[in-house]
């Protein structure tokens, strides 16, 4: 079976990241599966090496997407030369445009797979790009066999009132074996400050959506020299932060570690888990909050999460937003008052769940037989 991908590149997107991790670990059962990788941006990724090392195949664009004719017509070459069974996209409204060139192409199936709930395309807002978005969304509902998303409420959120037959939902494989050995980065070392230090965490990027500076005023209220708050990430936010933080005469307390491939270990060494993400428009899933529950850390999130990133139910708490500091203060507070969870408990789970790496792998390659 040939499938093919679409996608942007593959470097350190979590929906590439996660589809490389689902194709080697397809590999290991399933060799034959020739899969193929078409990136619309032509730019070498960090996972490239990965992928031709074990047997799969990556396409670059020849052209932009605002290339529109010519993107089209060397899509479709290479799909008509490719005769590939599955054409699976990954890029929500896009995939209304992709789809023009599959049109007269047999394939054993066309899949559409919802991984965010933004309504957008990469344009300049305009009328004609309303149109565009409708448009496109009508193609993938005429045009695509199965949709499915990687929450209820992204795929629910993506086709509204329309009855589609084939829609599901497919939860993001983790490698949570690896996490086994892993041990606690030494944040109190490195960033030297009292041993008696308590952390709370946030991970992602440092954005409005994500709103990493809500958890400021939190930390005001809690008026405790001990504890700090640990930003892993990088964005248009983070001089926002520094500036309140200061304004708040919190600077000595809020830490900042940029990007990091070792998030699991600083998890271990972390208190809490925090993910204040606004509500009005929800995360496609969040990957972060299942490497904290793996991790043993309760979190703190919003109604901005879909629950189903809620597996381990003791572990997270989710709280309004608007508000409701002090609320977020006495939460944390009891929390880091309480005796932290046994790391492993919560990873034994989740390795029996339809998060663990084979169980998800083989939940996408059934959409595939």
């Amino acid at each position: 079976m040939k499938i093919f991908h679409i996608v942007e590149n593959l470097d350190k997107g979590a929906v590439e990241n996660w589809l490389v991790s689902s194709f080697l670990e397809s590999r290991k059962f399933n060799p034959e599966l020739e899969w193929t990788f078409f990136c619309f941006l032509p730019l070498p990724g960090a996972l490239d090496q990965a992928v031709i090392d074990n047997g799969g195949k990556i396409i670059y664009s020849k052209y932009k997407i605002s290339d529109k004719l010519l993107f089209i017509k060397n899509l479709r070459k290479i799909l008509k030369e490719g005769k590939f069974d599955v054409f699976h996209s990954h890029h929500d409204y896009m995939s209304g445009f992709y789809v023009l060139a599959t049109i007269g192409i047999a394939f054993r199936s066309k899949i559409l797979q919802i991984h965010n709930n933004h309504v957008d395309l990469p344009m300049r807002d305009s009328i004609a790009k309303k149109f565009l978005i409708n448009l496109f969304w009508i193609n993938t509902i005429l045009f695509y066999d199965q949709i499915i998303g990687i929450a209820n409420f992204t795929i629910s959120r993506y086709l509204g009132w329309i009855p589609f037959k084939k829609k599901g939902v497919l939860y993001y494989g983790f490698d949570l074996n690896k996490y086994k050995d892993i041990k606690p980065f030494p944040i109190k070392e490195t960033l030297k400050i009292d041993n008696d230090a308590i952390i709370i965490l946030y991970v992602g990027k440092l954005d409005p959506l994500k709103n990493p500076i809500y958890l400021l005023d939190v930390l005001r209220i809690l008026n405790n020299p001990l504890v700090y708050y640990l930003l892993v990430g990088e964005g248009p936010e983070e001089q926002k932060i520094i500036q309140k933080a200061i304004e708040l005469g919190l600077q000595n307390n809020v830490k900042f570690l940029g990007w990091r491939n070792d998030v699991y270990s600083i998890m271990l060494a972390s208190n809490v888990f925090v993910f204040p993400r606004v509500e009005h428009e929800k995360e496609g899933f969040g990957k972060v909050i299942i490497e904290a529950q793996a991790a043993g850390l309760p979190a703190i999130i919003t109604t901005g999460i879909p629950q189903d990133a809620v597996f381990l139910k003791n572990l997270a708490d989710t709280l309004p937003l608007q508000n409701s500091e002090k609320l977020w203060a006495e939460r944390l507070s009891v929390i880091l008052n309480s005796k932290k969870p046994n790391q492993l408990n919560g990873l034994n789970v989740l390795m029996n769940s339809h998060f663990e790496i084979k169980n998800g792998t083989n939940n996408l390659l059934d959409l595939y037989r």
